[in-house]
């Protein structure tokens, strides 16, 4: 008799657990603007901190020089927004990583926006007349008026 009821309690609360998770949703949320930040420009107050024992320096955020291409699925699908990329030069002008800061919501246009600001061509900054690693904030528009 204890048995039958335990099984029909867990049975009960399998279904229930169940239903929660096929109604729960875990979309990444679709925004097409960018986070309320401006460009800013570069100063002898741009803010340096330690990562990994090394300096680095905040470049800010600057629009990418390079127009980043849709792809034929995008297109398709008629995506637009805006990305912001992280990018870090080493103090040899090489970049070091790419990633996404701010999403557009579509993952082919962060993905061109990844592929885009990879070949923008950045200088990292100096301190004390020697380069150091910088960090920059790269903002792509995906706007298929354009």
């Amino acid at each position: 008799m204890k048995q039958n009821i335990i099984i029909t309690l867990l049975s009960v609360i399998c279904g229930i657990l169940g239903y929660i998770a096929a109604n729960i949703k875990s979309e990444v949320p679709k925004t097409n603007t960018l986070p309320n930040i401006q460009a800013t420009k570069p100063s002898e107050f741009q803010k340096i901190t330690k990562t990994n024992e090394n300096e680095i320096i905040d470049y800010g955020l600057i629009k990418g020089k390079l127009k980043p291409q849709y792809s034929k699925e995008s297109l398709e699908n008629e995506e637009e927004g805006s990305v912001v990329v992280e990018i870090i030069v080493n103090k040899n002008g090489i970049i070091e990583s790419a990633k996404i800061s701010h999403s557009s919501g579509h993952a082919r246009l962060d993905y061109t926006a990844i592929k885009t600001a990879k070949n923008e061509k950045l200088e990292p900054q100096t301190k004390q007349g020697k380069p150091i690693r910088t960090r920059y904030l790269i903002s792509y528009t995906f706007n298929l008026a354009e």
